[in-house]
């Protein structure tokens, strides 16, 4: 049964074109990803393997501090930008998303149903 206050949305995702190699301010570069799971799933079964020593997330390479490069080599940067599901519960007036949702696919949603992100105006 759904609730009549819940819409289930789909971000974009990243450009195509984007450098995949830098963060969106261009101020810190790291490895390019090998893995981009399409599913929060097929991360959770990545993860539940056991085999890798260190993964690190990239989502949607918004932030600016080093957090985001792997700390060593034998970290693998994870892909997460496919990762693009939300939905807004308009009774709770909250938001759920994925790690590779944008804020540009999360407004225009929100907006439509009269609401927004209390730091956004």
């Amino acid at each position: 049964q759904t609730c009549p206050c819940v819409a289930s949305c789909e971000g974009r995702g990243w450009a195509a074109d984007a450098d995949a190699d830098r963060n969106y301010g261009q101020n810190v570069e790291y490895e390019r990803a090998t893995f981009s799971p399409s599913s929060v799933r097929e991360l959770q079964h990545r993860l539940q393997r056991g085999r890798d020593k260190c993964l690190v997330p990239i989502a949607v390479r918004h932030s600016w501090g080093q957090g985001i490069a792997p700390a060593c080599a034998a970290c693998e940067p994870v892909a997460l930008e496919k990762l693009r599901g939300f939905s807004i519960d308009t009774c709770k007036k909250t938001l759920t998303v994925e790690a590779g949702v944008r804020f540009e696919d999360v407004l225009p949603e929100l907006q439509k149903r009269g609401l927004s992100l209390i730091n956004y105006g």
